[in-house]
């Protein structure tokens, strides 16, 4: 079984959800967030590295607004 980083999995998955036009940034999230380290804002997924614990929940929160239409993602 391959293991990554967190690291190695960002670099894989950043390039992705912009290549499908998943809006991601790194910013300031909530001690109290949902998921760690991940939040959604105005339809953007926002990510704080430190906070980070798996970095495939941005995939996840990704799927959500996939299948939102844009014109209701913020």
């Amino acid at each position: 079984m391959n293991e990554f980083s967190n690291s190695e999995l960002l670099n894989r998955i950043l390039p992705f959800l912009a290549q499908i036009k998943i809006t991601v940034r790194e910013g300031s999230v909530p001690a109290d967030s949902f998921l760690p380290g991940v939040c959604l804002q105005r339809g953007e997924i926002v990510f704080n590295r430190a906070q980070l614990k798996w970095p495939c929940d941005l995939l996840h929160e990704a799927g959500h607004l996939a299948v939102t239409p844009s014109a209701q993602r913020p």
